[in-house]
């Protein structure tokens, strides 16, 4: 499980979820979601994580980001 805040509920109101991935070598970056829950987002990001391990990407930084609509 992937914690967003600590556990502060105040902190983690929110509209839902996103997974943001970045590669600090091409600076590029990409942003999936939105997930209503934090558990769906949460495996996406071990997802994305183990993939970018296994091709020896270990320097893009993959985060779960909460979403808010304005």
């Amino acid at each position: 499980m992937i914690a967003v805040t600590g556990g502060d509920p105040d902190l983690d109101r929110c509209d839902g979820y996103v997974v943001l991935v970045v590669d600090p070598v091409t600076g590029e970056s990409d942003c999936y979601g939105p997930f209503v829950e934090v558990t769906e987002a949460g495996q996406e990001v071990m997802r994305f994580r183990e993939e970018f391990s296994l091709r020896e990407f270990d320097e893009v930084l993959v985060e779960l980001v909460r979403w808010h609509r304005r």
